[in-house]
């Protein structure tokens, strides 16, 4: 018997899902950054690898002024859209980013410097999985887009992180130095670790890139850190301990391979990969996506709150520990967890229990 997956980020269906037209926080834009999975023809109980690819484009437009505005700065804008998108511009940041949908005819720069209102268009043609890098001058006379560049949208999901520098790794010394800088890490070959673990303190992405990490103790997590994980690899625990450890930070895991314990006492997101053992012992815990083999939740005042992906087993039942299923598919069934209004459904041909809405 096969299985055949497909998985959403963020977690809606096609027919649910819409381009947000304000993207201008980190979670306006992280909720624009669709990405869609699909693999087929996986054995019951096999691990699910799924390759993220993206349905939009991101587009980054860097502001300039000709000499009727001189002395302005980004921060005399105002209005400014892209289209019908309010665009994300960071604290202190030079440049204006939007994910737009694909589109034939281009788009409209809409803006305004004090009272006066501009409007500049672009006839360039927008493809999902590229970044369009445009330069805007901005003059009384005349707005312009123009010099623009256009490459493969390969950086890190927009989530925060402060540049789209990328750090390609290939040894472990490497590694060192770029996990203690943070930021986006591409690996560029395995990586084999020491005795000693990486501590994450700082916001950094990590994408596997077909490689893998392997090592006894590998990730502790701490206050102000956040790891991401994406991209097809494997991260490997060689002993009976942790693969990783969320002390007091956030790790979202959206693909890779995990063999081996993570210990959660932080924020812990799953929307995409495959991991053994999850251990909740304290914080929140979401999954939205991926395939967790067995699951403990250690805790009353963890809940777990599932609403897509796979969980094989809950293995040992902790008294008072709470769940709030209204998604996925189960290797047990999970009645008993569900949140109200919600039923599971046993699949005699595959043995899964699927959950869904009672009206269903």
């Amino acid at each position: 018997v096969v299985n055949n997956f497909t998985a959403y980020y963020p977690a809606e269906s096609e027919e649910d899902y819409e381009l947000p037209a304000d993207q201008s926080t980190v979670a306006g834009i992280m909720s624009a950054d669709r990405m869609v999975a699909t693999t087929s023809g996986v054995a019951k109980g096999a691990a699910v690898a799924l390759s993220f690819e993206r349905q939009h484009a991101k587009v980054t437009i860097t502001p300039t002024f000709a000499t009727q505005y001189e002395g302005k700065t980004i921060a005399d804008i105002t209005d400014f859209k892209i289209g019908e998108i309010t665009p994300y511009l960071p604290e202190g940041g030079d440049a204006y980013t939007a994910i737009l949908a694909p589109t034939e005819s281009g788009f409209t720069v809409t803006l305004k410097v004090g009272q006066d209102e501009l409007t500049a268009t672009s006839s360039t043609k927008i493809e999902a999985g590229n970044h369009y890098t445009f330069s805007l001058t901005v003059g009384k006379e005349a707005v312009k887009i123009a010099d623009v560049k256009v490459t493969p949208w390969t950086e890190q999901p927009i989530n925060g992180v402060d540049t789209d520098e990328t750090l390609e790794v290939s040894t472990l010394e490497e590694m060192e130095a770029a996990v203690a800088k943070g930021g986006y890490i591409m690996l560029m070959a395995d990586i084999t670790q020491s005795e000693s673990y990486y501590t994450v303190a700082k916001n950094t992405v990590i994408n596997l890139n077909g490689h893998s990490i392997t090592g006894g103790e590998l990730f502790h997590i701490n206050k102000g850190g956040t790891l991401t994980i994406s991209g097809n690899g494997v991260v490997k625990n060689t002993d009976i301990y942790a693969t990783v450890i969320i002390n007091q930070g956030i790790l979202n895991l959206q693909g890779g391979t995990f063999e081996g314990y993570i210990y959660t006492y932080g924020q812990f997101t799953v929307s995409g990969g495959a991991l053994s053992e999850l251990v909740v012992e304290g914080g929140t815990c979401t999954i939205t996506g991926g395939y967790i083999q067995d699951l403990y939740n250690r805790t009353a005042d963890s809940p777990v709150t599932i609403s897509g992906g796979h969980v094989d087993a809950f293995p040992a039942y902790y008294a008072g520990a709470t769940y709030n299923i209204t998604g996925g598919t189960f290797g047990f069934d999970p009645t008993e967890y569900l949140a109200d209004g919600y039923t599971a459904t046993h699949n005699e041909a595959d043995g899964l229990w699927t959950v869904a809405p009672s009206n269903n």
